[in-house]
Parts: structure tokens; sequence; C-alpha cells
């Protein structure tokens, strides 16, 4: 997928949080969160205030779950 960036909050390198956000080239960054009692991934926009609040590190493609890469997939449609 051209463009895209995916992240963790800083500390989190084996993302224990189950937390990752997503930005493709200038756009809007997402949050998705794993819920465990869902066995699901939830996705929201998040606001631009929401955005300066954290501090992340960019996670490797090949570091992700498969289930959230086949959702990114799925929600960046090229």
């Amino acid at each position: 997928m051209n463009g895209l960036h995916v992240f963790v909050p800083l500390g989190d390198a084996d993302h224990r949080s189950n937390t990752f956000y997503s930005q493709r080239s200038n756009g809007p960054f997402y949050r998705w969160r794993y819920e465990k009692s869902e066995a699901c991934w939830r996705v929201a926009r998040m606001h631009a205030h929401d955005r300066l609040l954290l501090t992340l590190d960019q996670a490797p493609w090949k570091s992700l779950p498969q289930d959230l890469k086949e959702q990114l997939s799925e929600h960046y449609v090229e």
C-alpha cells in the first residue's frame, strides 16, 4: 500500500497494548485497537488534538498481526 505508515505507542515495540495507529500519505490518523472480547479490530478516526498527545514509533509491516494487515488492506483500498 503506497504511502501507508503504521505506528505503535512509544515503548510498545512488542505490541502488548494491542493498539496501532495508521496514516496514509498526509491523510488522517486512525487508531486500531484489538477487542479481545469480540475477537476483532476496532478502528476510529483520530482528531488532530488526540494525535498531538501521542508519541509514536513506526512499526514494521512484518511485525503486524496478520488479521490487522488484512483489515488495513480493506480499509485503504487503492
